[in-house]
Order: C-alpha cells, then sequence, then structure tokens
C-alpha cells in the first residue's frame, strides 16, 4: 500500500512514532550519582506512540520494527568513560508500549569532576523514522538537597493574600 496521506481512519496508513526519554541513574553512590571509578546504568526509555496528531484528527500509532539504541560519548569526558554497548537491541515495540533500555557506563577513577558527559542515544527501527536523544551527565557531583515547593502534597505554600503571620 502506497499512502499519500496520514488518514487516521485508514488503518492501512499507520506510522510508527518512537519516542526515547527515561534519564535515571542507578550506581553504588546512589540514585542520581555517578561515583568516579564506578560503573552506573542509565535507565532510557523507549516508546512506540499509541496515537499521534494529525491535521485530520489523532491518528492510532503502529508497532515499531526491530528498534534498536545506537549509543556514544560526546563532550570533555568522553575520553575518561566507556559503554559496555554502543548498540542496544530492543526489538519489536508494541503501540503504547514503554521498554526499560539499562545502558552500563564506566567512569574512569581520573575523571575530572565537574566534567560534562554527553551520551548520545539513536533510536532507529526499521519502520520508523531515527529519534536522537543527549543525556548530560556530571559525573562526580551529587545533588545534596533537592525542593519541589509542594508538589509532593507537603505543606509549603506562599502567603498568597499577603497577610503576615496568617
Amino acid at each position: 500500500t502506497l499512502c499519500t496521506s496520514l488518514d487516521p481512519a485508514a488503518d492501512v496508513c499507520q506510522q510508527a512514532v518512537p519516542a526515547l526519554g527515561g534519564g535515571d541513574i542507578d550506581s553504588k553512590g546512589g540514585k542520581s550519582f555517578i561515583e568516579r571509578g564506578e560503573t552506573a546504568t542509565l535507565h532510557m526509555t523507549v516508546t512506540a506512540l499509541k496515537s499521534y496528531p494529525t491535521p485530520r484528527g489523532d491518528a492510532s500509532g503502529a508497532d515499531l520494527k526491530n528498534a534498536h539504541v545506537v549509543l556514544a560519548l560526546d563532550s570533555a569526558g568522553a575520553d575518561h568513560a566507556k559503554l559496555a554497548s554502543t548498540d542496544v537491541t530492543v526489538g519489536d515495540v508494541k503501540a503504547g508500549q514503554v521498554v526499560d533500555v539499562p545502558v552500563e557506563l564506566t567512569v574512569d577513577g581520573d575523571y575530572e569532576c565537574g566534567t560534562s558527559l554527553i551520551v548520545v542515544a539513536q533510536l532507529e527501527a526499521d519502520n520508523a523514522p531515527t529519534v536522537t536523544e543527549n543525556y548530560r551527565l556530571f559525573p562526580g557531583y551529587r545533588t545534596d538537597f533537592f525542593e519541589d515547593f509542594g508538589t509532593k502534597g507537603d505543606s509549603f505554600s506562599v502567603n498568597a493574600d499577603g497577610a503576615d503571620g496568617q
């Protein structure tokens, strides 16, 4: 079938729409911390969108076929880190499915603290366009305190009425 337009009503013209996401880190130093001289796991997510917008309305997405993530290191820290693999097989991904893609990353013990490291990931599939995502990491830096200012349901609020002590 040759599709000349993406019509949401035409099942034969379903398009696979890939997406990369995630970015969580697991390591000995704790979540979101990469210790120099250690191996950590970066968790990416691969998704085949269940639907996508078109000028005629939302269309149903198709499954990704033979998906894999091609990886490379970039930035100033690239010479002091190593990926366990530069091509991670994901396989077929059903529309709406989210697949965790663990990527092992080893950082040299002499990695200069504060140096940026970028993991460049390209999601490729037989039936979809390539999607590129960059994951910027700072090995050796830890987040000691983080405040989300009330999004977790704590009692922090701004005094909106301007009355002191109320």
